[in-house]
């Protein structure tokens, strides 16, 4: 399975049911980790807005969006770590116009120099295991001001580690980040849990153990997710729409 839950997934990925004869459904077991939450949920919908930073010049620009899904035959808490069950919901649409491709159980689009706007009206024609569904999320796109962006360091030391503190972001329930050398290899924080909403603030810690499988590089990329959540109840399934913000932090090396 394509993993997008961070992120994440989520980061997180045409198969339609809802346009073939009745058939037994495709069922396809996840081994991959849930992005945490504090409410559980049966399905994810979720609209990445993407920038990048370049940290030699402090510049930001718009570089695209996805929208990402996957629907389950299970609940999902922050307990989960694998083993559910993806299913398909038929035609899946993001924005009234994006329609996701279905592949190997999760949904994806990808666009060019776009950016999703508040609200983002989602529906699914439905499948066999998972009913239609057609729902707003009203969240709004979280954000992190240019001057906390200019903290982002020139050089990673693996030897030494390091922490990173963001303060001013706005609109954000969650955050997650991830450290990805030349090579494609990448490194997860721990997810922090809740933004205290009177801070807006997030510390993330690398130790030397966690940062020690990267390759050394001139190329680094850190990649920081903002997201801001509403789960709504749908005939009877509890679906997770989030409006995240991804920030790639480029130009940065890793050394010893």
């Amino acid at each position: 399975m394509k993993t997008r839950l961070f992120i994440l997934t989520i980061l997180l990925l045409s198969l339609f049911v809802s346009c073939r004869k009745k058939e037994k459904e495709t069922i396809v077991e996840s081994t991959q980790p849930v992005m945490q939450t504090t409410n559980a949920f049966n399905a994810c919908c979720m609209a990445i807005n993407k920038y990048q930073y370049t940290v030699s010049n402090n510049t930001i620009s718009l570089t695209g969006n996805s929208a990402t899904a996957f629907f389950t035959l299970n609940t999902l808490t922050t307990t989960a770590t694998g083993g559910f069950s993806l299913v398909s919901c038929g035609t899946v649409v993001a924005s009234a116009f994006d329609t996701l491709k279905y592949y190997s159980g999760t949904y994806d689009y990808t666009i060019g120099v776009v950016q999703y706007v508040s609200p983002v009206t989602w529906k699914g024609t439905g499948g066999s295991l998972f009913p239609a569904f057609t729902a707003t999320c009203s969240e709004t796109f979280p954000s992190i001001p240019l001057t906390t962006l200019n903290l982002f360091p020139n050089s990673i030391s693996k030897n030494t580690g390091f922490t990173l503190t963001l303060n001013g972001i706005t609109n954000a329930d969650r955050t997650a980040l991830k450290i990805i050398d030349n090579n494609g290899f990448n490194v997860f924080s721990a997810y922090s849990g809740e933004i205290i909403p009177t801070s807006n603030s997030v510390s993330f810690t690398f130790n030397s153990q966690q940062l020690g499988s990267l390759a050394n590089t001139n190329l680094g990329t850190i990649e920081l997710y903002l997201i801001n959540d509403d789960i709504q109840s749908l005939n009877g399934k509890n679906i997770r729409f989030s409006a995240i913000t991804q920030y790639n932090i480029v130009g940065f090396s890793i050394t010893n």
